[in-house]
């Protein structure tokens, strides 16, 4: 991903450590072609630059115990005590090797690009995979992140329309952005969104290249993102969905106890309305 300086782009950004986590499996695709650009802009601007391609590196596999060397607590398996005693250890501790490289990918960089297709309105899986892995208990939450002061972008396509998806777009994004990008302390700026990614002619492809091209040579000015569903955005959330009636003066009610302690535990919620 080594890419020689032009000198086609001037711009008095100042240069930042970036590091791309990409996902798609084909290289002929428009989420291929969204990473050539960003990988050739970029570089271009003379930024320092990783990339993370998953599937190239074959990151299928889920957090599990393969993701350490051996078990602090060998006597039962929880993921998030062992990720985090191996991240208070030195050197990442008992992290298999590829895990290490990704954590220190992460520490490096100042900016992190997601560059992904929207499947079933997330991540593809083995997106969400590699976050389950890397942003890790004790590095990324449960704590002090590693990860604040550092930014987050997501770039994606969709198959779906522009009007179709306008509504579930909101979701989606906090879904992302608010519950992991956000959580872990990340700033997160506006998203790049492609959509109708399957029908776009050659004119489009053009279009929404030179878009991302002039976009990214203003990163640094890129203005964050808000989610609508944030607790301190509910009037926001009103305002923009007044024609949905919503549930938010509703309250959390804890019904019944967890059913097997020790395991994979079920507890009841419900809603009741707030007086």
């Amino acid at each position: 991903y080594q890419r020689r300086v032009h000198g086609d782009y001037h711009s008095k950004m100042s240069k930042l450590r970036i590091l791309i986590v990409y996902a798609h499996p084909d290289p002929g695709s428009t989420c291929g072609n969204v990473m050539r650009t960003c990988i050739e802009t970029l570089t271009a601007l003379g930024h320092e630059l990783k990339v993370t391609d998953l599937y190239e590196k074959k990151m299928y596999l889920a957090l599990d115990k393969s993701d350490f060397t051996h078990l602090e607590k060998a006597d039962f398996f929880k993921p998030q005590v062992e990720q985090k005693l191996a991240n208070e250890a030195p050197d990442w501790g008992t992290f298999v090797p590829e895990l290490k490289e990704e954590h220190s990918k992460l520490k490096w960089c100042e900016v992190v690009i997601f560059v992904f297709p929207l499947v079933f309105s997330f991540v593809p899986g083995i997106m969400k995979n590699w976050i389950d892995r890397v942003f890790s208990s004790g590095f990324a939450y449960g704590g002090s992140s590693s990860l604040k002061g550092k930014k987050s972008m997501l770039i994606f396509t969709t198959e779906s329309s522009k009007t179709e998806s306008i509504e579930n777009e909101a979701v989606i994004l906090h879904l992302i952005n608010y519950n992991i990008l956000s959580f872990c302390k990340l700033t997160v700026l506006q998203p790049y969104i492609i959509h109708s990614a399957n029908k776009l002619t050659e004119e489009g492809k053009s279009g929404y290249s030179k878009e991302l091209t002039n976009l990214l040579k203003t990163l640094d000015k890129r203005e964050e993102y808000t989610s609508p569903y944030a607790p301190t955005s509910c009037s926001l959330l009103q305002k923009q969905h007044s024609h949905y009636t919503l549930p938010l003066n509703l309250s959390l009610i804890h019904i019944s106890e967890p059913t097997r302690p020790r395991l994979i535990s079920y507890a009841v919620f419900c809603l009741k309305k707030k007086k």
